[in-house]
């Protein structure tokens, strides 16, 4: 009898447990990540939700965009700026919303266009084909300029298959059951090394050739189109990781050249964030191998102002 009333209360305690862990993890926010929707261009993040985590918080509009509450055209008077790109241009959700790239360059902007407004389309593993695609579905929002980021693998990158949702644990398209579950799954198994993998599409292991940077050039012909048939420009920022991780390759050297030839024949703004990073702290402007960590992004904004501000001049 003593060893059932033994075994009982270990059994109670291991559920009392559990039921602490759920409830905590449920009231810091992880019970409720970000989710994804299928598109025809592959997926993109659903809009009108919220992240918290603690302090941190990231939110999403009703277009998908983050970025607060907009009009689909921008008021009288307003110069709307448009942010497209992957994770990089998003931040994920360990970046707060006043942090990314595209909050901070409207800050800095903020003093000299008082009527700025700049907007965040974005998601984790976009490549170039899934950005046009959104753009070609949804157009560019009545915006004056668009920002098109772009990192050295974007141009060798194969589109983003939705495939990918609640396959990889960082791409879920509902809520989960237990948020215990779900921590486990995202966080915990990948760091020992067990399956399941938590990468983004941008960073699958794949062969590359030329033949897929001809493809990427191709669709940045019909982005510009898009973009140069509302009577918008476009520009282009170029991130590359830091340079004990970006690759010094034959093929991505010539992607870094076929980048900078098509933006010189099409008359498109290129501004280079590799040197700034690299002669600004390199590696301490990152998180990671890939993303920027805030001051990282405090940089771009801060580099990417001026140029702005000249084509919006032009």
């Amino acid at each position: 009898m003593l060893s059932l009333m033994r075994f009982i209360y270990f059994v109670a305690s291991c559920f009392a447990l559990l039921a602490l862990a759920e409830l905590a993890l449920r009231v810091s926010g992880l019970g409720r990540p970000i989710l994804f929707e299928r598109t025809r261009y592959g997926y993109r993040i659903q809009p009108s939700q919220r992240f918290r985590f603690w302090k941190l918080r990231a939110f999403y509009n009703e277009f998908g965009l983050r970025t607060g509450p907009i009009f689909p055209i921008p008021e009288v008077g307003k110069v709307r700026i448009l942010c497209v790109g992957d994770s990089i241009t998003n931040g994920g959700v360990t970046t707060a919303q006043h942090e990314t790239y595209p909050y901070r360059l409207a800050s800095i902007l903020a003093d000299s266009i008082p009527s700025v407004e700049v907007l965040n389309i974005s998601a984790g593993g976009w490549a170039l084909e899934n950005e046009e695609g959104w753009i070609a579905a949804h157009g560019i929002l009545g915006s004056h300029l668009v920002i098109l980021q772009v990192a050295t693998h974007d141009m060798h990158q194969r589109k983003a298959s939705a495939a990918v949702l609640d396959v990889n644990p960082g791409f879920p398209s509902r809520y989960p059951v237990l948020a215990c579950a779900y921590v486990m799954r995202r966080y915990i198994l990948p760091r020992l090394g067990l399956r399941p993998n938590v990468l983004d599409p941008g960073v699958a292991a794949e062969i590359h050739t030329e033949a897929d940077i001809e493809r990427s050039i191709h669709v940045l012909d019909r982005f510009l189109s898009h973009v140069m048939g509302t009577g918008a420009r476009l520009m282009i920022v170029h991130v590359a990781q830091p340079s004990t991780y970006e690759p010094v390759t034959e093929l991505t050297t010539f992607a870094k050249a076929r980048l900078r030839a098509w933006t010189q024949a099409n008359g498109v703004r290129l501004v280079s964030m590799e040197p700034v990073m690299k002669e600004g702290g390199d590696s301490a402007l990152f998180r990671d191998v890939m993303h920027p960590n805030e001051k990282g992004y405090l940089l771009i904004a801060q580099t990417l102002a001026p140029h702005v501000i000249d084509e919006l001049r032009e």
